[in-house]
């Protein structure tokens, strides 16, 4: 999922982002995460899968914001978590 930032999110795709050079938010899965970044043209050191992440983190860089979020499944604080990476560009 990808959308501008604005005065509010708005939905959007990869092309129009690096055509107009908008600020974005990425919400991405293990899969899509490292095309999203090469696409930006964005270097992070990140975990190489997202279910070996057990904690939130954030890494701030230049021209970006990468993080990941590893958030307990209801009732189940100890075991399975929800995992997904997320990348705010302002390119």
């Amino acid at each position: 999922m990808i959308y501008k930032l604005g005065s509010q999110l708005v939905e959007t795709d990869m092309d129009t982002v690096l055509q107009t050079g908008a600020s974005a938010v990425f919400i991405v899965n293990e899969n899509q995460s490292q095309g999203v970044l090469n696409d930006l043209s964005v270097n992070v050191e990140l975990d190489r899968s997202l279910s070996d992440i057990c904690f939130c983190k954030v890494e701030s860089q230049q021209d970006c914001l990468y993080g990941t979020l590893a958030i307990p499944r209801l009732l189940d604080v100890l075991g399975s978590r929800f995992r997904v990476a997320f990348i705010i560009s302002w390119i």
